[in-house]
């Protein structure tokens, strides 16, 4: 089972407890090491160079619609739309619809907003040692 120790300062970390691994980085890769070990009875240290977020808080994408603050909120003659059934709507199927608009119902997060919270900034933290790029949070959570 993975633990969280949020640690304040250096003061609040045990050096002398002994581990069986030490896994660094919470990515893909390094989540699902660390997982598998501690899974095998191993005691594992994580190490992540960012900080610990509730995501919960942050991302909405698991928030119900029916929970949504805006729920209801829409003037008589709007509908809000699904993928798909926007693609449905579309000519020639929403020929006798009784909507004359629509309206994204749930909205969400553009990337920039993402970016801000989450991401690294890569100009500020340049990844180095390979010329391929890919996202990174560090962030546990």
């Amino acid at each position: 089972m993975l633990l969280q120790f949020p640690a304040t300062n250096f003061t609040d970390i045990d050096f002398n407890r002994t581990y069986d691994a030490v896994v660094v980085g919470s990515g893909a890769a390094g989540g699902m090491a660390a997982h598998v070990l501690t899974q095998h009875g191993l005691k594992v240290l994580l190490l992540e160079a960012g900080k610990s977020q509730d995501t919960g808080k942050i991302l909405h994408s698991m928030q119900w619609p029916y929970e949504h603050p805006r729920r209801g909120k829409m003037p008589p003659d709007y509908h809000a739309l699904s993928t798909n059934e926007y693609n449905i709507r579309q000519s020639p199927y929403a020929r006798n619809s009784p909507y004359t608009k629509v309206q994204s119902y749930v909205q969400g997060w553009g990337f920039s907003d993402y970016s801000k919270t989450l991401v690294v900034d890569e100009k500020q933290n340049p990844y180095t040692g390979t010329r391929y790029a890919w996202v990174r949070a560090r962030t546990v959570g």
